[in-house]
């Protein structure tokens, strides 16, 4: 505004400049006009009116100028007040929306303010009418209680009253009562005694009848006669029962060759199949792939499936005999048969029939039969190296000749037992599963290799196999001492006890049996022992404790006893190497 209030000025200035060259150009060109008397124009006249054309030119220049620069600064002026118009407007309109919103925010608190002050007057009036409503429930409860302490003292009063009163009449019978007892018993006494006179007199009759009379003497005669006989019938009867139960037992169900049968009880549970199987220490792989066997066997007859040969072999006294009976007591409804190759030699030529017997009986079975065959080389030796033996200058034809039966007849009712285990065994139908267990399965016949369909490896137990060994065999011998308590100090009766045909042996409170197996079952002690050699190191520690003066397991005797054994070990592995070498 003040650039533009200066231009102005400067307009005015430019404009009263304009008038005053205005009025010069006038008097020069009323100069000009002014001729002389022979009517020409002087010099002076021309050289002014040139003058006063340049001026005039230049004036009309300069009124451009000034008409440009007025027009410029009236633009100028009119864009400015546009300008400031707008920026009039636009400052009242925001200070319009400010005062609208200070407005809302005004009445928003308000009617917040307003509506807290309802709720505060709200709560103050639910807790004057809660106040009330406690001080009548307790003015209420405070009226029953002193009505039931009214009423409980009145009942009790009553109850004090009956109870004398009953107690009076009872003392005032209490002589009656005594008198009737009295004379109850009494009776009861003559009774008694009158029925033992009667008895007696009886006897006495009864006595002299068969002492003086003769009729009486035959009569106590055969009385006596009757009673012995029917004793005697009696117990006659209940031993041939018995008798008779076993010989069928025998007759119809396993033949002579069997040491144990299983599975022969249609109500047998599930759960104690599977424990037989859980409680067998051995490889995980190992006991993953025998209870897929054990799964196989038990739906192998209701899906159309054939039983499976299985041959174990491994060291002697990894527990191959054990796993055999395990996976057969595992399966559902098949019996199973366990014998031993070894059995068969003594029953000379009676070996292969009983053998064929029981391979009939197992293959006569409703769902299959399962034949356990311990020892099999003893039974289902190579016919090559039987044939070997009958050479005179073998060692163990040498040694046979001292037997009743010659070697030739040995290994001819051998491969007579052989030949008939083949014949039997050789379709496809899988009605009969064959178990066999050795420790030289190189010394099997080649055909009853050929009949196995898994051939199983049982190895020595490592480190984490021979803990729980060690471990489980500990539990089954000793057993942690506790104190007993005062109000009781008897022993237990043998009766009372669950199984009576081990006793366990206590082991000192201080004696910490878990860190000794586990050093026990270290590669540096134990390395290379199988189940039974471990289990016979803590039956040997027993033997050590049941010698002692406490019969208490102690660090002492532990630590002596598992070191001799040890030693014991490694030198009978040394004897044997030697006799192999020799």
């Amino acid at each position: 505004l003040d650039k533009n209030f200066a231009r102005q000025d400067e307009i005015e200035k430019l404009i009263s400049e304009e008038s005053i060259m205005t009025k010069r150009i006038s008097d020069i060109r009323r100069k000009t006009n002014v001729t002389g008397s022979t009517g020409y124009k002087s010099a002076t006249q021309l050289s002014s009116e040139a003058i006063a054309l340049e001026s005039e030119a230049s004036l009309n220049d300069f009124i451009l100028l000034s008409h440009n620069v007025t027009h410029h600064v009236r633009i100028d002026l009119a864009k400015l007040k546009q300008q400031s118009q707008l920026g009039l407007l636009s400052n009242r309109s925001l200070s319009l929306a400010k005062i609208r919103d200070v407005e809302q925010d005004m009445h928003v608190a308000m009617d917040s303010h307003i509506h807290q002050t309802e709720a505060n007057l709200d709560m103050v009036i639910d807790g004057i009418k809660t106040v009330n409503r406690i001080s009548l429930l307790r003015n209420s409860t405070a009226r029953e209680l002193l009505q039931l302490r009214e009423a409980s003292s009145s009942e009790a009063k009553n109850a004090k009253a009956e109870i004398f009163a009953d107690a009076k009449i009872e003392r005032d019978h209490e002589s009656q009562s005594l008198e009737k007892v009295r004379l109850l018993g009494e009776e009861r006494m003559k009774e008694i005694v009158q029925i033992i006179e009667t008895v007696f007199q009886h006897l006495s009759d009864g006595t002299h009848h068969v002492i003086n009379t003769k009729e009486g003497k035959h009569q106590f005669l055969l009385f006596s006669i009757a009673s012995a006989l029917l004793v005697f019938a009696i117990s006659a009867a209940k031993e041939s029962i018995s008798l008779g139960f076993i010989v069928l037992q025998e007759i119809m169900t396993t033949p002579t060759l069997v040491r144990e049968y299983g599975n022969m009880r249609m109500w047998s549970h599930p759960a104690s199949r599977k424990n037989n199987r859980s409680d067998i220490v051995l490889p995980k792989s190992l006991k993953k792939r025998l209870a897929d066997l054990s799964n196989l066997t038990e739906r192998a007859r209701d899906r159309q499936a054939r039983l499976r040969n299985i041959l174990l072999h491994g060291p002697p006294g990894t527990g191959k005999t054990m796993v055999a009976k395990a996976l057969a007591a595992s399966t559902k409804d098949i019996p199973y048969a366990l014998m031993s190759g070894a059995d068969l030699s003594p029953l000379g030529r009676k070996g292969p029939s009983e053998l064929k017997r029981l391979l009939s009986w197992g293959s006569k079975q409703r769902k299959g039969g399962i034949i356990i065959i311990d020892e099999a080389e003893s039974a289902l030796g190579s016919r090559v190296k039987n044939h070997d033996l009958t050479d005179d200058n073998s060692p163990h034809s040498a040694s046979e000749k001292g037997n009743n039966l010659p070697v030739e007849k040995k290994l001819e009712f051998a491969n007579d037992s052989l030949n008939v285990l083949l014949s039997m065994t050789g379709d496809t139908s899988g009605t009969l599963m064959l178990i066999l267990t050795t420790c030289n399965p190189s010394a099997l016949d080649e055909a009853v290799l050929d009949r196995m369909d898994e051939i199983i490896y049982v190895p020595l137990p490592q480190e984490q196999e021979r803990l729980a060994l060690l471990a489980k065999e500990f539990q089954r011998i000793f057993y942690k001492m506790e104190p007993r308590k005062k109000w009781f100090t008897a022993p237990i009766p043998r009766f009372f006890k669950k199984g009576n045909a081990h006793q366990r042996i206590p082991m000192d409170n201080d004696f910490d049996a878990e860190l000794s197996n586990k050093k026990l079952a270290k590669d540096c002690m134990t390395s290379g022992y199988s189940g039974r050699e471990l289990c016979k190191i803590i039956n040997g520690v027993a033997n050590r404790v049941y010698a002692s003066d406490k019969c208490l397991l102690t660090a002492d005797i532990w630590s002596r006893a598992t070191k001799q054994l040890c030693s014991m070990h490694s030198s009978k592995n040394q004897l044997i190497k030697s006799g192999e070498k020799h």
